[in-house]
């Protein structure tokens, strides 16, 4: 028993300490290259502006991580902020989260039928529900969520189909690959990596400037 909980800790500190390092490595790079926004924004697809924009905030995310749900409420908060550009991008983990990959198929095929916001929510909300589900369990509580939102079932269907979705999450992949991010959420403010219980904070200073 000692032995097993000697093995776990050393799992766990091993675990912290990789979170550690890709923490330093981000923070290097965004000081060390001084991350453009271009960089950061470049072919994304999933982007909302409200007024006259003064901060930029771009988001990695794993639409089945637990700690993306909960960054989930900073992300709907600043998309409705006056004077922010928010840009979200796909960043699913497929090793720890078997149905990240197709949840974001699904957004993707909702947003080219103009519910892609309603249905990142949806899925993050009830991320619970849907996350242990095999693939044919899955594909049916997604359409219900489609029916829900009121979508057409068999152009859902077609449209989740189509290589433009693929393409777009691998995208986005490739900015995080290029720019060494390998973990959720990811938040960029105006090209600097800020953590997350910080963004708000960060975003507000920046506004009144």
């Amino acid at each position: 028993m000692v032995k097993n909980w000697k093995e776990i800790t050393g799992v766990l500190v091993g675990i912290l300490l990789i979170m550690v390092l890709v923490v330093i490595g981000l923070l290097r790079i965004s000081k060390e290259k001084g991350l453009g926004l271009s960089e950061l924004t470049e072919g994304a697809s999933w982007v909302t502006e409200k007024g006259e924009i003064k901060v930029t905030v771009v988001e990695f995310s794993d639409l089945q991580c637990p700690a993306c749900r909960e960054a989930e409420k900073i992300a709907r908060s600043l998309r409705q902020t006056e004077g922010v550009r928010f840009v979200f991008r796909h960043l699913p983990l497929t090793m720890i989260h078997k149905n990240s990959r197709k949840a974001a198929e699904v957004v993707e095929a909702t947003r080219s039928m103009g519910k892609g916001w309603e249905m990142m929510e949806v899925l993050f909300d009830k991320q619970e529900k849907w996350g242990s589900l095999n693939e044919d369990e899955f594909k049916t509580m997604v359409g219900d969520y489609v029916n829900d939102l009121g979508l057409d079932r068999e152009e859902f269907e077609r449209i989740l189909g189509l290589s433009e979705i693929e393409e777009q999450i691998k995208l986005d992949e490739e900015v995080a690959r290029r720019l060494m991010i390998n973990g959720t959420p990811t938040f960029f403010v105006n090209g600097n990596l800020v953590v997350s219980n910080l963004v708000l904070n960060e975003v507000d200073k920046l506004l009144k400037k």
